[in-house]
Formats: structure tokens, sequence, C-alpha cells
């Protein structure tokens, strides 16, 4: 028994019944030819091949058509294409459009042989970080190593995971050249040295595994005393810098003094010299003086005499503060003519 429900009804209502709302088989048809192609034109033309090995040649057409344009491919700027022919390297292949014999037979690995790789170790990791040093103390050391490929020939057939190798050759590199250095030195101007060092080892280490990779640089990012005792470490610290500060001082003080000592020291020469060239001048001159004399004796000894004995009272006289007169001057012996002359010239400067 069918129902209807509020008047509706359903598309079971007419089943069974062969009323005239049903459609027959010619309405069917009718009704398709009714509708319009929607594409009319995008088939026009073509034709299904009757013979299916028609069909299949031209499948396989298309299949290998298709097979043989995957062979092209592009090389960056910053890669090489590493051909490879069942697995075996057969050519390089530099920038640029390029072709190769389609997968399985040849297969490109196309490295990026500019671009600068970095690897971080010690950075949240005490295992890594924490090293021991020369003087059997403890650094708490993180560095990192940039790195790029070299010989992608090499890098990618003699090693595998890089990545993976070349962090633990750095690790290994750098505790065996901080085991050889005392920890002053790591915490100060031995860092530039760590980092040339672990460089160059680390290169040679990589060298030997033909790894085709090329180390660029190594720096320290932190090397600290372990955290117990990093307050006593930057005690020392301090009194390092102090010291310099100290040294520094004294040597510009030493810039400073010693060229103007120097400066005296010439000057006192320059006056020694002069005063020694001075009295070796006065020297000569009496020397010839007293040489002109002699021979002046011996020509008239009486002469000579009488002129030596007046010149040495005239010497004797000139330094003298006394005035020689004879009874007929009429001057009273006991006036002190060199008082009235100093007074004299003592009353005149006044004016």
């Amino acid at each position: 028994m069918r129902l209807k429900i509020f008047g509706m009804s359903g598309p079971w209502d007419n089943l069974g019944n062969n009323s005239e709302d049903n459609p027959k088989p010619s309405d069917n048809k009718k009704s398709k030819q009714d509708f319009p192609n929607p594409f009319p034109n995008s088939f026009k033309g073509f034709k299904a091949p009757k013979d299916k090995k028609t069909l299949v040649l031209g499948v396989l057409a298309l299949f290998m058509a298709g097979w043989l344009i995957s062979g092209f491919y592009q090389v960056n700027p910053d890669e090489q294409g590493i051909v490879l022919r069942f697995g075996k390297w057969t050519e390089t292949t530099t920038e640029g459009w390029r072709y190769h014999l389609p997968y399985p037979i040849e297969q490109v690995l196309k490295p990026k042989i500019t671009m600068t790789n970095q690897i971080n170790i010690g950075f949240g990791s005490l295992d890594e970080s924490l090293m021991l040093t020369g003087d059997r103390n403890i650094v708490d050391l993180s560095f990192t190593v940039q790195w790029l490929i070299h010989d992608p020939i090499q890098f990618l057939f003699n090693i595998r995971h890089a990545e993976k190798i070349i962090k633990s050759a750095a690790e290994s590199v750098m505790r065996d050249t901080v085991g050889q250095i005392y920890i002053d030195r790591t915490l100060a101007e031995g860092r530039s040295d760590i980092e040339a060092i672990v460089q160059e080892k680390l290169q040679v280490l990589l060298n030997s595994y033909q790894s085709g990779v090329l180390i660029t640089r190594v720096s320290l990012k932190k090397v600290d005393p372990p955290q117990q005792v990093i307050e006593d470490f930057l005690e020392v610290e301090r009194a390092q810098s102090d010291q310099g500060r100290i040294i520094n001082q004294s040597q510009a003080y030493h810039n400073e003094e010693l060229p103007k000592a120097r400066g005296e020291a010439s000057e006192i020469l320059a006056e020694a010299k002069g005063y020694r060239e001075a009295l070796i001048s006065k020297a000569e001159g009496e020397a010839k003086k007293f040489i002109g004399l002699a021979l002046e004796y011996e020509k008239d000894p009486a002469l000579m005499k009488k002129r030596i004995l007046n010149e040495t009272i005239e010497n004797i006289y000139a330094t003298a503060d006394k005035v020689v007169v004879d009874n007929k001057s009429g001057v009273l012996p006991h006036m002190a003519l060199p008082a009235i002359g100093v007074a004299k010239a003592q009353k005149e400067e006044s004016k």
C-alpha cells in the first residue's frame, strides 16, 4: 500500500503502472536526440580506429614520445649535472638545457656547488659543548663550520650522510685541538689560532676521506668556563684586563718621556762640546801668545821684562778698588775715594 503524505508523491508512486506518464523506450531515444551536442567541433574529423592493433601502436607511440621528452633537463647556475648511466658516472654537464637518455637508462643528479652550507656544533647540547683543555680544565664551547661541495663526483659517490660525517669530524678535530691548549689562551687571545688550526686539520681529514668537501670557515661562537666557576674566571679576566691597561699606560709614559730625555741629553752634549771647543781655542790662543812673547824676549830680555811687569801691574790695578796717588797730587790721604764714587753713582741712578 502506498501513502501520500501532505500531498507529496515520491519517485516510487508510479512503479508497476503502465500509464502514459511512464516513458517508453522509443521515447528515450527520441529524448536523447533532442539534447544538443555541447562540443560539436571537438572531435571533428577524428575516427577511432577499428583495428585494435593500430590503437595499441598509437598508444605506444605516444608513450615513447613522452618517455623520450623526459630526458630533457635544466642545470641552474649554482649546480652541476652529474649524468649516471645504470648508476655509473658518464659525464658532468654545466649550466643550461641538456639531454640524457631517459630513466632508467640514465639519470641526473644536480648538487649545488656554490651554496655555502653551515653546521652548528655545541648549541644546546652539553655532550657536544663541554671539552677538556690542555691544563685539564673544562670549557663550554660552541662553533660553526661552513662548507661547500668542491668535487661533486667524490661528494656523491665516496661519502653518505655528508652533514653527519662533517659534524663528527669537526667535533673530533676541535676536541683534539682544545686538548692541547691551556684554558687561559682558549678563553682569550688563542681563539683565532684555534679556528685556523681546526679548519686546516678538518680539511686534511676530509681530504683523506675523498669527500669532495671544502671547509671555508670555522667560527668559535661561545668559549666560556663551566657555569659553576664562571664568576671566578671572569674575575681573572678582569685582573688580566687591568694588567694590560697598566702595561699600556706604562708604555705610553715610556714613549713620552724617552724622547724628552734624549732631547735633554743631546742638548747637554752640545753645550759640553761647545765649552770644550771654547777652552781649546782659548788655550791655543794663550799658547800662541806665550810663544810670541818668548820670541820677543829672546831678542831683548830687558825690554820684555819691563813690558811684562807693566802689563801685570795694569791687570792687577784694573780690578782693584784702591786709588793710588803720589805725594804731589794734593789729595787728602784719609778720604774714602772709592766710597765717594759709589755714592755718587747711586745718586745718579736714583735720579
